[in-house]
């Protein structure tokens, strides 16, 4: 395993999808993980700590694998059942991608949801 440190936004892209895996090492318990959709979207297999809203769009071992958190150990087994089985690492991404779709998990899903709001509230003023 290794880090990049760094990248110059222009190549990030391709840095991304050449990668093994993804992980979201910690998360603050109120925020909405966008790295965790970042690398959903690229559909690059993604590993994140077991807690509550991560739960909420990581199914483990159906789109992405949880571990438990500040377990070093739970992130290195599931690390190496992604190294280990490449046909479950990618089956995997692709599912994560193909959840984040599906859920409208992107900006434009996100503004859908925005205007639908909205559009309820104007509706409810009106009766």
């Amino acid at each position: 395993m290794r880090s990049l440190g760094v990248v110059p936004a222009p190549l990030l892209p391709s840095h991304v999808l050449a990668a093994d895996a993804a992980l979201v090492p910690a998360i603050n318990a109120y925020a909405s993980p966008l790295k965790l959709f970042d690398s959903l979207a690229a559909g690059v297999p993604t590993l994140a700590p077991d807690q509550p809203n991560l739960r909420e769009n990581v199914q483990h071992g159906e789109n992405g694998l949880l571990f438990a958190k500040d377990s070093a150990d739970g992130l290195a087994e599931q690390l190496g059942r992604l190294l280990a089985d490449r046909g479950f690492a990618r089956r995997l991404g692709q599912a994560g991608r193909d959840s984040l779709l599906a859920n409208g998990w992107t900006w434009a899903g996100n503004a859908a949801r925005v205007v639908q709001v909205f559009e309820q509230l104007v509706e409810g003023g009106r009766a």
